[in-house]
């Protein structure tokens, strides 16, 4: 049994190790913090059942200790949009983070564990979770 923190190193030519990027965004773009919370997989895509290597998760501390700025959903009132903050969505956020579910690092943490991990691994290929709908 492997530790799912613990990148494998695999050597087989027919190995394809592939990174799957996520995030997700606040609906209001009128700043530079919309990215909240980032997580990446990275499995064999060539072994049985996608060989699962590794995978993080983190909440981005530049966003996390602005709240007015990014937990946002949108209320449609006749033509106009307005916005609202989601309590909902911050109280489960934020006791995920209290719970040690998920930790909250800085961008420039988060960068050097992300590009880390594709360097252990020796990530080949890049996907997006949303491939279907970021394209469409």
């Amino acid at each position: 049994m492997t530790d799912e923190n613990q990148p494998l190193q695999f050597t087989s030519k027919f190995d394809f190790i592939n990174m799957t990027l996520d995030t997700e965004c606040a609906m209001r773009n009128d700043h530079d913090k919309i990215i909240f919370d980032i997580a990446w997989t990275i499995c064999n895509i060539n072994r049985p059942n996608f060989e699962f290597m590794h995978k993080e998760r983190y909440i981005v501390k530049e966003t996390y200790e602005h709240i007015g700025s990014w937990i946002w959903r949108t209320k449609k009132t006749g033509v106009a949009v307005n916005y609202d903050f989601d309590e909902t969505r911050f109280q489960q956020l934020h006791s995920d983070v209290i719970a040690g579910r998920v930790t909250v690092l800085s961008w420039r943490e988060i960068y050097n564990k992300l590009m880390s991990a594709i360097w252990s691994t020796g990530v080949k290929g890049f996907t997006a979770y949303n491939l279907k709908h970021d394209w469409m």
